[in-house]
């Protein structure tokens, strides 16, 4: 099974209650949320605003997408935080 690539957020996203607990608890903590790498616990929700794919991630990192396929129908995207679970 291939991963979708993973990049930086492009925009900002809203932190979650034990995200704002963590950042004001331990200032170490602070660098894991804003990378994306702080263990949340949710799914977060990204579509391509090329092709229009959804995919879930267990974290804060942006997905790039290739297109609705493995053939890499269209440029390499990132992809646009639209909700969480």
């Amino acid at each position: 099974m291939k991963l979708p690539m993973q990049v930086p957020l492009l925009g900002e996203v809203p932190l979650l209650k034990n995200e704002e607990k963590a950042a004001a608890a331990d200032p170490r903590d602070k660098v894991l949320i804003e990378t994306g790498l702080f263990p949340t616990g949710k799914t977060f929700i990204f579509r391509c605003p090329v092709c229009g794919k959804v995919e879930g991630n267990d974290q804060r990192l942006e997905l790039a997408c290739s297109g609705p396929s493995w053939r890499n129908d269209h440029e390499l995207t990132p992809m646009i935080f639209v909700g969480k679970k």
